[in-house]
C-alpha cells in the first residue's frame, strides 16, 4: 500500500535484512539491503542518513561474506560522506571508521589499516578520552597492525599503552583486554621474546577457557599460538602438549 519507495518500507526491508543475517541468510539480506540501498540513492540521495545506514549495513553484511573487496569501497564511501557532513567527533563517523579498519585488517591491508587506526585512536582520546572502551579497542587493534606490519618497537609500545589503561579500566577477565593480552603474545613469539609472549599466552588461554569451549575460535587461534611460542622456543614436549589440544 505504501509501495517500495516509502521510507516506512525501506526501514522495513533493512529490518528485515539484519533478522536475515543474524540467521546467516545472507544471499537473502543482501537482496534485500542492495535494493534498499538503490532506492534510497535514487530517493535520497548518496548524504542522506538512511542511506548512510543502508550503506555500512550492506558493507557489514558483505565482510560477514568475506567479501572485503566489496565491502571496503562502500565503507569508504560512508566514511567520506559522514566526515564531510557530520566531523570527523561525530559517533557515526567513528563507528563507520572502526568498520573499515576492521575490514581492512581482515584483509590483510594492514598499512591502510593503520592509517585509519591513527586516526580512530586520535579522535577517540579527544572525544571520549585514553580509557574509554572504544578508545582501547582502536589502540588495541592500531598495536596488532603495527604488529603484523613487522613494526615491533612501535607495536610494543602501542600494546604498552593499550595494557597499563585497560588494565585498570576493564575486569581482568573483559573480551577486549584478553585477546590483546593474547595478540601481544603472539607478536613477542614473533620478536623472539618468549620468556615474556609464554605468560601472556597462557594467561589468555586461561581466561578463554573459563566462559569457552575449546572448540570455540578464540581458544582455538590462542592453542595455535601457544604450539607456535614452543616450537619457536625450542621446547617440543609443550608443543606437542597443545597440538593435541588443536580441532
Amino acid at each position: 500500500l505504501l509501495g517500495e519507495e516509502h521510507p516506512y518500507t525501506l526501514a522495513n526491508l533493512n529490518n528485515l535484512a539484519g533478522m536475515y543475517s543474524d540467521q546467516g541468510r545472507y544471499d537473502e539480506a543482501g537482496t534485500m539491503l542492495t535494493e534498499a540501498l538503490e532506492i534510497q540513492r535514487r530517493t535520497l540521495g548518496a548524504e542522506h542518513s538512511d542511506t548512510l545506514t543502508s550503506m555500512v549495513n550492506l558493507a557489514v553484511l558483505r565482510a560477514r561474506q568475506g567479501r572485503l573487496d566489496d565491502a571496503e569501497p562502500l565503507l569508504r564511501e560512508a566514511l567520506e560522506i559522514r566526515r564531510r557532513a557530520l566531523g570527523a567527533e561525530h559517533p557515526d563517523t567513528l563507528y563507520t571508521m572502526s568498520i573499515l579498519a576492521a575490514v581492512l585488517g581482515r584483509a590483510g591491508k594492514y598499512d591502510a589499516a593503520e592509517i585509519v587506526l591513527r586516526e580512530t585512536v586520535e579522535v577517540d582520546r579527544r572525544v571520549l578520552g585514553p580509557d574509554h572502551i572504544d578508545t582501547l579497542y582502536a589502540l588495541g587493534n592500531l598495536a596488532h597492525a603495527l604488529c603484523e606490519q613487522g613494526k615491533f618497537s612501535e607495536a610494543e609500545s602501542e600494546f604498552a599503552s593499550f595494557e597499563d589503561l585497560a588494565v585498570a579500566a576493564l575486569p581482568e577477565d573483559n573480551p577486549i583486554l584478553v585477546t590483546f593480552q593474547g595478540r601481544h603474545g603472539n607478536c613477542l613469539v614473533r620478536m623472539r621474546r618468549y620468556e615474556r609472549a609464554e605468560p601472556l599466552l597462557l594467561g589468555t588461554l586461561s581466561k578463554f577457557r573459563a566462559s569457552l569451549d575449546d572448540d570455540h575460535q578464540r581458544v582455538q587461534t590462542v592453542i595455535r599460538d601457544i604450539v607456535a611460542l614452543y616450537e619457536s622456543w625450542g621446547k617440543p614436549g609443550q608443543a606437542a602438549r597443545y597440538s593435541a589440544l588443536l580441532k
